[in-house]
């Protein structure tokens, strides 16, 4: 996939208008469906299995610790995501 070393924005892409009734764990989504809450356990988990490299996990706290300067953590520690749909 494209774009998985990139840090400097954090949105979930998806191909289709009824994606918020098929959310899973690790995913919330806010009213009215503009952003999305995900799980970085999730994210790390995904990136583990793709086989990315040691340095991704470094990028990926970085970009969480800037989340958290602009108010894009929740209680929780889950990122808040734009929603970008035709993707």
């Amino acid at each position: 996939m494209e774009g998985l070393d990139i840090f400097t924005e954090f949105c979930a892409v998806t191909a289709d208008e009824q994606w918020p009734s098929r959310t899973g764990p690790g995913v919330r989504v806010d009213a009215g469906g503009e952003h999305v809450w995900i799980d970085p356990d999730l994210i790390a988990a995904a990136a583990d299995r793709a086989g990315s490299a040691p340095s991704w996990r470094e990028g990926f706290e970085r970009m969480r610790s800037f989340a958290g300067t602009k108010g894009w953590l929740d209680d929780r520690g889950w990122i808040r995501a734009h929603v970008v749909t035709g993707g």
